[in-house]
């Protein structure tokens, strides 16, 4: 089926972008949650596999948003300052959009698959790559930040509701 093709070289694609933008990243914490990104890509990557082999497939639990809050909350304690320059926060700004543009794509497609698992399916997909959208527009806010450490004002991060 080539939307399941499509979908499968999106994620590799992701994978692969994120494995290199960890490799520049100057912060461990940051760098961290871009390689558990790159993991959840393989993941879904993994999935729509097994969705092509056997026409249905489940996926494995989210790995990203436990350790984006954990992320999150370790940065605005530890106090550090970022030295971020323009141009890595115009790639963490591209990896957004691909995020946005991969959940549009599976909502687009999700009424050309088989069956209701894999509608399901390309739903919980879309509902990840949005929520990988969400944390890479707070690591954009956050690292964007003259002060970071001010950056919110509960220690709560506030863009991780359960779907």
């Amino acid at each position: 089926m080539q939307i399941l093709d499509y979908a499968m070289q999106m994620e590799l694609d992701g994978e692969k972008y994120y494995r290199e933008l960890a490799t520049t990243c100057p912060d461990a914490g940051i760098r961290g949650m871009l390689e558990h990104m790159a993991d959840a890509e393989v993941k879904h990557y993994e999935t729509l596999k097994q969705m092509k082999a056997a026409g249905v497939a489940s996926m494995a639990d989210d790995v990203v948003r436990p350790s984006a809050k954990n992320l999150f909350k370790e940065m605005m304690d530890s106090g550090e300052t970022f030295d971020f320059n323009v141009s890595e926060l115009s790639l963490y700004e591209k990896a957004r959009d691909v995020e946005y543009k991969a959940r549009d794509f599976y909502l687009e497609h999700v009424d050309e698959v088989a069956s209701e698992e894999s509608r399901a399916l390309f739903k919980q997909l879309a509902d990840e790559e949005g929520l990988h959208a969400d944390i890479l527009s707070s690591v954009i806010e956050f690292v964007g930040q003259a002060e970071p450490g001010n950056w919110v004002e509960a220690a709560e991060w506030y863009k991780t509701e359960d779907y």
